[in-house]
């Protein structure tokens, strides 16, 4: 067993220090696969094409709000190696439906765990691994500020297959340049 040679390296938090994400508001969150692999399909003609897994992760995602009266979900977009969407938190937080995937906690946190875990366990199935890495550890969020920032994060989300291709392009562009 390997022996430990110093104090282990803590991950610096992303989160707004002392911010409540369990308060009403919108929330924008980005999701990647492990490796940023595209396991949830391809970019067809500016459009996903979503494999299997992306089908489960989009079923789960719109499950979400039915699992959760505090939450509205807004646009989201589910890419071929992770998953953008607008998560809305209301006031409502006493009403939980109970089932194997819901926790007691109300936050942004809770509602992306709790998403991440069930995607995870179906696609666990559907693969035949018990052990298949999914997810890249954490998420990226930023707390919407006002209906300008929300309206451009719409517009982002909508737009992101059709960059996602430009991007792949310019890529492309570039190892023929160094070649």
């Amino acid at each position: 067993m390997k022996e430990s040679t110093g104090p282990r390296k803590r991950r610096r938090s992303i989160r707004l220090r002392g911010f409540d994400y369990g308060q009403e508001g919108a929330y924008f969150v980005t999701i990647c696969t492990a490796n940023r692999k595209a396991y949830f399909g391809s970019i067809v003609n500016n459009q996903v094409a979503l494999s299997p897994f992306g089908n489960i992760a989009k079923i789960e995602w719109t499950r979400t709000a039915s699992l959760r009266s505090n939450v509205i979900l807004d646009e989201f977009v589910v890419m071929p190696d992770h998953v953008h969407g607008i998560v809305c938190i209301t006031e409502n937080r006493n009403h939980l439906i109970s089932t194997e995937f819901t926790t007691t906690a109300q936050t942004l946190g809770s509602v992306v765990r709790g998403w991440k875990s069930a995607v995870t366990k179906k696609v666990r199935l559907l693969q035949g691994d018990p052990t298949f890495k999914l997810w890249q550890r954490g998420y990226w969020e930023h707390v919407v500020r006002n209906e300008r920032d929300l309206e451009e994060l719409r517009e982002y989300i909508r737009m992101n297959p059709l960059q996602w291709r430009l991007k792949q392009e310019a890529l492309r562009e570039e190892m023929v340049l160094r070649s």
